[in-house]
């Protein structure tokens, strides 16, 4: 879904209803360009992944890569353009603590993404 939300802007789609199913008068289905991607692109993988472990192996590798890529141009590029300071990893004043505050709460989401994957591994237990 983050895939299909981000490309659309890039390419020019937008995201009204793309596709339409009535009957008597009544919506009963309704998919914008945005939904299509998606359930595009998880067609398209899952079909990577029928096809064999070694395919599937391998597209996994190439989009972690990219991934990979992408964020170390965007730590060159911080180092490169940015303008910090390393006053800005010292200890706030006042005593207050990293572990409060916005960055606690930002944590509870990674622990979410954490435990989906720990249960993940329940499902291949068997």
């Amino acid at each position: 879904m983050a895939f299909a939300t981000y490309l659309p802007p890039v390419i020019g789609l937008d995201n009204a209803p793309a596709f339409i199913w009535r009957a008597g008068g009544i919506t009963l289905l309704s998919l914008s360009s945005k939904e299509g991607l998606a359930i595009g692109v998880i067609l398209d993988l899952t079909l990577v992944h029928y096809r064999g472990l070694r395919l599937g192996g391998r597209v996994q590798n190439g989009l972690t890569l990219v991934k990979l890529t992408i964020i170390g141009l965007f730590i060159a590029g911080g180092f490169w353009l940015g303008q910090g300071d390393w006053r800005n990893f010292a200890p706030p004043a006042g005593g207050a603590s990293l572990w409060q505050g916005e960055f606690a709460v930002s944590l509870i989401l990674v622990s979410f993404a954490y435990s989906g994957w720990n249960e993940a591994a329940y499902l291949g237990r068997r």
